[in-house]
């Protein structure tokens, strides 16, 4: 008898690990690294992996398809991501889709390009700024 539960749990298990779809990245306070999610999400992206902002979604978290590399880089980096099924996920997209909830799921598609300040804007390093006449 103990075994056959031992045995039901772990079909259980893998039936739900198969099943799964998604990674989500919380952003509220059961997020052990804030820092390393956005950049976990910005190495996502750079990947070429559609990921999804949940916008006010449990602190604005993250989401994207489950990868088992995704899913290393995330425990080497000690960041705190659940892996959730297709259904649930597509559940979350119905809840912030309803317009009586202040909720917006924002697809972002690729990494934002790093922008650096013209040089001929930059303070001199007297303090004075070359925008201004003196």
């Amino acid at each position: 008898m103990r075994l056959l539960i031992i045995g039901l749990a772990l079909i259980l298990s893998l039936a739900t690990r198969l099943e799964a779809a998604h990674i989500l990245l919380p952003m509220d306070e059961t997020q052990k690294n804030h820092l390393k999610a956005y950049g976990i999400t910005y190495w996502v992206l750079d990947k070429g992996v559609e990921t999804y902002w949940l916008l006010n979604y449990r602190g604005g978290s993250f989401a994207f398809a489950n990868n088992p590399v995704f899913e290393k880089e995330c425990l080497t980096r000690g960041v705190t991501y659940e892996i959730i099924p297709d259904g649930q996920f597509n559940q979350i997209l119905t809840e912030i889709g309803n317009p009586e909830v202040n909720q917006e799921a924002m697809k972002l598609e690729k990494a934002p390009k790093s922008q650096s300040i013209p040089r001929n804007l930059m303070r001199k390093e007297n303090g004075s700024n070359p925008g201004t006449m003196r």
